[in-house]
């Protein structure tokens, strides 16, 4: 996940050194150096990742030792995601959801087929940077070898 932090402030000059500081959940604080642009512009990233603490995140905005303003998000866990565990878990109990979905062919004819949920997590986690694109691809083969993609 990317949260992008921007503005404009005020300036009586050209350019401004701002210190902005993201706190955690967890307590933990990062302080970092931004640059406005020559019209006050500034902005500033922060990613996350499966790991990342859960609950709210504080961002504070400080120029020449004052406060000019602070902002909060939350961050939370998606339950539609499960970890590696529990799908693997699912996936050899035989448990595991399928999702219908329909593919319209060239002959306009309408082809059901299934998709495992573990499926979608795998494209899921490397999305999110969970795993590799040699891990994809492992999956992908997988799925071929077991005719659930059809290669012709």
């Amino acid at each position: 996940m990317l949260v992008k932090v921007f503005g404009v402030v005020e300036l009586n000059y050209n350019f401004a050194t701002l210190f902005i500081t993201h706190t955690a959940p967890d307590g933990t604080s990062t302080t970092h150096k931004v640059y406005t642009t020559k019209d006050s512009y500034y902005e500033i990233y922060f990613t996350h990742n499966w790991d990342s603490p859960r609950g709210t995140y504080l961002i504070s905005t400080v120029m020449q030792s004052v406060e000019i303003g602070s902002i909060s998000y939350e961050l939370i866990h998606d339950p539609s995601y499960k970890s590696a565990e529990e799908i693997m878990a699912e996936y050899k109990s035989g448990t595991s959801q399928e999702s219908n979905i329909s593919v319209s062919t060239k002959e306009n004819l309408v082809v059901q087929s299934k998709i495992p949920s573990w499926v979608k997590n795998v494209f899921g986690w490397y999305y999110l940077d969970k795993i590799s694109e040699d891990g994809v691809i492992s999956a992908i083969k997988y799925l071929i070898s077991k005719n659930v993609i059809k290669l012709d």
